[in-house]
């Protein structure tokens, strides 16, 4: 059985790499070597995607994006809506976008200790500053 999205999670963050993981991983090449040439690695650990579907980084990043986005939502209106997180959201994200355009260069997350701008932060470069805006996309994303 190949790596699952929640190992591969788990194996991206800083650290030892899990016990679980670590056992998998060997698990997956022990299959490849004794495949012979039948499979790539790429197949045996699981990090295929049919095609057009989204590789396993791509959907980590995304988490991590959404992640944030719905932190924020929390932190602005604790007590509103889903319409209502987005709205403040969206603002926020606005607001925000020429802000990471003139950080991009640099990569490095804000040294204000604003728990705010450190989750826009987040949001915009777990995904190269691909931010949904749209009120629908958004409403979802925080409804769910």
């Amino acid at each position: 059985m190949p790596l699952t999205i929640d190992q591969l999670r788990r194996a991206t963050e800083v650290g030892d790499l899990p016990a679980d993981v670590a056992a998998q991983v060997l698990v997956d090449f022990a299959r490849y070597v004794r495949g012979e040439g039948a499979i790539t690695m790429d197949q045996a650990l699981g990090l295929c995607v049919p095609s057009g579907g989204d590789p396993w980084f791509v959907r980590l990043a995304r988490d991590r994006r959404d992640e944030a986005i719905r932190a924020l939502g929390e932190m602005l209106q604790p007590f509103g809506t889903a319409s209502d997180k987005a709205d403040a959201v969206r603002l926020k994200i606005q607001r925000y976008r020429p802000t990471w355009h003139r950080r991009d260069q640099y990569l490095d997350a804000p040294r204000a200790e604003n728990p705010i701008d450190r989750l826009l932060f987040t949001a915009f470069k777990a995904c190269d500053g691909a931010i949904p805006d749209s009120p629908d996309h958004l409403r979802k994303m925080l409804a769910a």
